[in-house]
């Protein structure tokens, strides 16, 4: 939530922001998760599954680092052309992971469509819903740090991931 939230309202406290920015930026967005979503499977085979965990959050990580890196310097907003393709990787690389792996677990226990309901509700729900509430707590103090507690979370939840993953592998 704390991108699709903020990443105009922090693009406008930038030079250069335009409406033609913002539009370019979806079409950038949507061209990146439309490539990504074609080849996740073929992905997701050739990586295996923590590998593309760690690539989701990566991508993720870099993206957040590259905004709060444009305010720290006052970049171009036109900048954020160059971020944007990440979005394939943190949105379609990442939903397709979370879906598979909630039909994998579903179908153990004959509950797929339970379980990626509650995947859904997940990301779509809670984790927008809180990102979005810290991002515009942290952008009402400061523009620069609107991104701030979606990294610190994001990093979190990186290390927990790797924690579990490394004591669960045979």
């Amino acid at each position: 939530g704390a991108i699709e939230g903020f990443l105009f309202p922090f693009l406008a406290t930038l030079p250069g922001a335009t409406e033609t920015l913002y539009g370019i930026s979806l079409s950038v967005t949507c061209l990146s998760e439309s490539l990504v979503f074609w080849k996740a499977g073929q992905l997701m085979r050739w990586i295996e599954g923590v590998g593309v965990v760690h690539i989701c959050f990566a991508a993720f990580t870099v993206r957040l680092f590259a905004y709060m890196a444009m305010k720290l310097v006052n970049a171009n907003a036109w900048i954020v052309l160059l971020i944007e393709p990440l979005h394939g990787l943190t949105f379609a690389l990442t939903w397709t992971w979370l879906i598979d792996e909630a039909k994998r677990y579903g179908s153990s226990c004959r509950l797929e469509s339970f379980c990626v309901a509650v995947a859904t509700s997940a990301m779509f729900g809670c984790g927008y819903a809180l990102g979005g509430c810290a991002a515009g707590m942290a952008f009402s103090m400061s523009p620069g740090l609107a991104f701030v507690p979606s990294l610190a979370v994001l990093l979190v939840g990186w290390r927990s991931y790797h924690l579990r993953a490394s004591t669960t592998r045979p």
